[in-house]
């Protein structure tokens, strides 16, 4: 008896323990939309982007987590990071700049394109449709601009 119940406990502790470790972020609340449906993280995520690159990108995580075989959200994971990054990081990334290219931000910007790559080659396309994206790109490329040449 007392085995039966034990087991359970000891379980549920190793899942919590292998979760916490794995820094998974809270789903966010998306008012009455289908948790069930990676679609309604995707767009949660999209109306964020701009405002707050953080609950987009923990967005964006739910959303290729539901459906693992879609490559926007990884893609817009990554946009989402780069939004959310300080000034400095993004101008020396996008210069590739060594220091910044080799960093554990910069390892884990690219793991997420270089997933969404494998399942959609043709996903930038997409992308380039949406004019949230775009933007994102234009401050991009302007902050790479005003910082110069690659130092």
């Amino acid at each position: 008896m007392t085995r039966t119940i034990l087991l359970p406990a000891f379980v549920s502790g190793l899942l919590s323990m292998s979760l916490a470790g794995q820094n998974i972020p809270k789903r966010p609340p998306l008012n009455g939309a289908d948790t069930n449906q990676a679609a309604a993280y995707y767009q949660y995520g999209l109306s964020m982007l701009q405002q707050d690159p953080q609950k987009a990108s923990d967005a964006f995580y739910w959303a290729a987590r539901i459906d693992p075989t879609w490559a926007q959200p990884l893609y817009a994971r990554r946009i989402a990071f780069l939004m959310g990054a300080d000034d400095p990081f993004v101008v020396g990334y996008m210069q590739g700049k060594r220091s910044y290219t080799h960093s554990k931000d910069a390892l884990r910007i690219d793991s997420l394109e270089l997933r969404a790559r494998m399942l959609d080659p043709f996903m930038e396309g997409d992308l380039d449709k949406d004019p949230r994206i775009a933007d994102v790109q234009r401050r991009l490329a302007g902050l790479s601009t005003a910082a110069g040449p690659n130092r």
